[in-house]
């Protein structure tokens, strides 16, 4: 069946479906599944429910291929709740629906729903790399439940960018839990990798702005812009700031990717 010429499945075939034993059941989903075949979703949605738990798993795999954006919440309820296998097979669907409008509609459906269900939305969009839904995903740091926040801090260290930059900001500074501040921790530094001086702006903002403990975060991202301006900002702090704020500049300038850092470092040694 898989190897038919075009795409749709024969509609005698799929009319048999609910009528085939488990074990053809799975054939012919994991067929409709190859073929990536639209027009069966609406018989594979229903197996989706069924008692079986192969055939079970096999519709869900299927609707990966075969589903649309109506099919969001649905794999991302299934995903959430873990039940067998369900869970992981699902997350993967999720991962594998194709269009310009599912990762819209993985971020829209952000709004609503357990923090669970909210949390496989979020890894959704980061295995996809769903970069142009960072802004709705920013959005779920000030989530009441903070796995949420953390999950968005995650999901941001994937697709963020310099846009995300304060938002993280403030979320790292409104902690004081370490899986917060490290997830937060970890995506300014991701964002900092991939954008390099277009985020200095934002990064040299926060340490004007920002407390000790702000400050303490957001030095060492200076090393991984690495530009003048930037070891400016690093060499100001060792010499100006004091305690933890300053032996952290220091690091900094010894971390420096460049030589430029040697008289400093000499000097302070």
């Amino acid at each position: 069946i898989a190897n038919l010429p075009g795409q749709a499945t024969p509609p005698i075939m799929l009319e048999s479906l609910a009528k085939l034993p488990p074990a053809g059941k799975v054939a012919l989903l994991d067929a409709v599944a190859a073929r990536r075949d639209r027009s069966a979703r609406t018989v594979v949605l229903p197996l989706t429910k069924a008692k079986g738990a192969r055939v079970r798993l096999a519709a869900i795999r299927t609707l990966g291929f075969v589903g649309d954006e109506s099919d969001v919440v649905l794999l991302a309820r299934l995903a959430a709740a873990g039940e067998g296998e369900n869970g992981p097979v699902a997350a993967q669907a999720l991962a594998d629906l194709e269009g310009d409008t599912i990762d819209r509609a993985l971020a829209a459906a952000l709004g609503r729903g357990s923090a669970a269900v909210r949390i496989r939305l979020l890894q959704s969009l980061a295995a996809r790399l769903a970069r142009n839904t960072a802004g709705a995903v920013a959005e779920q740091l000030s989530n009441r439940d903070a796995t949420v926040g953390v999950a968005a801090a995650e999901t941001l260290a994937k697709i963020g960018s310099g846009d995300q930059i304060a938002a993280l900001i403030r979320y790292l500074a409104s902690t004081d839990s370490s899986a917060p501040y490290e997830a937060a921790s970890k995506a300014l530094e991701a964002i900092c990798a991939r954008e390099g001086e277009k985020v200095l702006r934002e990064v040299l903002r926060g340490l004007r702005q920002g407390d000790a403990a702000t400050r303490t975060a957001l030095l060492p991202l200076l090393s991984i812009i690495g530009t003048e301006e930037a070891f400016a900002a690093v060499r100001n702090a060792a010499a100006s700031e004091g305690g933890e704020v300053r032996e952290v500049a220091v690091r900094a300038l010894i971390d420096w990717p460049e030589t430029i850092a040697a008289p400093d470092i000499l000097e302070i040694a």
